[in-house]
């Protein structure tokens, strides 16, 4: 993770020089899915020590005061079958899939390892401020049989998904406040925030 994240002060090498995921890597898995907040151990800490961090992946907030403060890009709109091609009465009715509009939020440190955003959806990250690094991989045959064995070993936690033979051109992306990336449907892609 330091060679692709670049952040030696929550990512570094242990005492055998042997790389060593933040443990956030290991408590990324959703258990509730009621809950999606993953708190913690250390920003830093690979021994549990140190302050719990949180990590808030989920929070829709399409029929909150925020949405009156948020519109997405006009090329999204144009795409969304939501808003495109939803029945109307069902749409009037609330009887829709709601998944539209997510808040994410991460304090420095946090980690959400590789991943497929649910349903096949694309999606759009717009940064507030700070900064967000991601990891993203084509849906090529190669990545996506690669991805789905790392999924099913049991030391998935332990294995860096760009490390594994069949993982091609993994590209990185700063996000920086007030820039805004597209993952278009498939891409499977890991979050850091420095």
């Amino acid at each position: 993770l330091v060679d692709y994240f670049e952040d030696d002060e929550r990512l570094f090498l242990d005492g055998q020089g042997e790389r060593q995921a933040h443990q956030a890597a290991n408590s990324a898995k959703w258990t509730n899915p009621s809950r999606k907040a993953t708190a913690v151990s250390g920003s830093g800490s690979l021994e549990g020590k140190g302050p719990k961090v949180l990590n808030q992946i989920s929070l829709e907030f399409s029929h909150t005061p925020l949405i009156r403060r948020t519109r997405s890009p006009q090329f999204v709109r144009e795409l969304d079958w939501i808003d495109n091609d939803w029945p109307t009465k069902k749409r009037k009715a609330a009887d829709y899939p709601q998944v539209q509009y997510y808040c994410l939020t991460s304090t420095a440190g946090c980690y959400t390892d590789f991943h497929l955003d649910f349903g096949g959806t694309s999606v759009w990250y717009s940064v507030l401020s700070g900064v967000k690094v991601f990891l993203l991989a084509p849906p090529t045959k190669s990545n996506l049989m690669t991805y789905e064995q790392w999924l099913c070993q049991k030391d998935q936690a332990s294995v860096f998904l760009p490390d594994l033979d069949g993982m091609e051109d993994v590209i990185k992306v700063t996000l920086e406040q007030d820039q805004t990336l597209f993952i278009p449907s498939g891409w499977i892609h890991a979050v850091y925030t420095p």
